[in-house]
């Protein structure tokens, strides 16, 4: 009805005054929008922590760190505050592996005694990787060859980003993914590989074999399924017991991921990597 009544309907009437015609604390919202207001007895209940950051080894971290958090208020309210980055430990992350860094709200916080309040953030820095499609983010078995329809390229459960290699069978849990590549240098290769899953049996077997197709040298590194995200991993990169595979130019390297264990078994296997020493 409001093309009828210019300027105004009943859902208005209905969201400034009471059924007795008397204006609600929501007419103000105007001159509040106009004059701005600053609520009396707020504080900030909790930060909600930023979601992890990746990159790839080599870049600057400081292009991923979000500038802004943001936080609950007591009314439930959610504001954004900005922070600074301790630059001490952002120096520190100069190789692959997964740290954590902090930041300190510059704004004026709620209800704050003027006690600096910090905010974590978990960062993890990538090897470079050989492999195509060794996160899955892709969304589909991009570079892999795998035996069965019991694993497939899904959103279930991933270990960062939004996809990763998902499997379950009624029946026993048995398959393999594979990917074969031509290497163009020479030295050792790295790799890892993550996992997680559950109700595999004992004796199951998480596996990963890096070899070297062309000279036979390999390399391999296992798991135990210890939960849902209970995440393992494996492999030389993970590991320095775990040898690397010498390799030179011009040889055809396999990994191969090889999974087996009880009916019912289920879990997820993300970020595999291959990348020089």
């Amino acid at each position: 009805d409001a093309g009828v009544y210019y300027g105004g309907s009943a859902v208005d009437n209905q969201a400034l005054f009471d059924f007795a015609g008397f204006p609600l604390d929501s007419l103000r919202t105007f001159r509040y929008m106009r004059e701005g207001h600053e609520a009396e007895g707020l504080t900030l209940s909790q930060i909600i922590m930023p979601a992890p950051v990746s990159f790839d080894y080599g870049e600057d971290v400081r292009d991923y760190l979000p500038q802004t958090v943001r936080g609950e208020l007591s009314n439930r309210q959610r504001i954004t505050f900005n922070v600074e980055w301790d630059e001490e430990e952002l120096s520190k992350i100069s190789d692959v592996g997964e740290y954590t860094a902090h930041c300190t709200i510059t704004d004026e916080i709620p209800g704050s005694d003027g006690t600096p309040r910090k905010v974590m953030i978990k960062i993890n820095v990538l090897p470079p990787n050989l492999l195509e499609n060794g996160d899955f983010e892709s969304g589909d078995n991009r570079g892999w060859e795998i035996s069965d329809p019991m694993a497939s390229v899904t959103t279930d459960d991933p270990y960062r980003g939004n996809y990763a290699l998902h499997f379950w069978s009624e029946g026993k849990v048995d398959f393999t993914a594979v990917q074969t590549i031509t290497v163009d240098g020479i030295g050792e290769l790295n790799f890892s590989m993550k996992a997680q899953g559950g109700d595999m049996g004992d004796g199951h077997t998480v596996k990963i074999t890096v070899k070297n197709e062309t000279t036979g040298a390999s390399s391999e590194g296992s798991v135990e399924l210890a939960g849902w995200q209970k995440w393992q991993e494996t492999g030389s990169l993970a590991d320095p017991g775990i040898l690397g595979v010498p390799v030179s130019s011009g040889d055809a390297v396999s990994v191969t991921i090889l999974v087996q264990g009880a009916a019912g078994g289920w879990g997820t296997i993300d970020d595999v990597f291959l990348s020089y020493k």
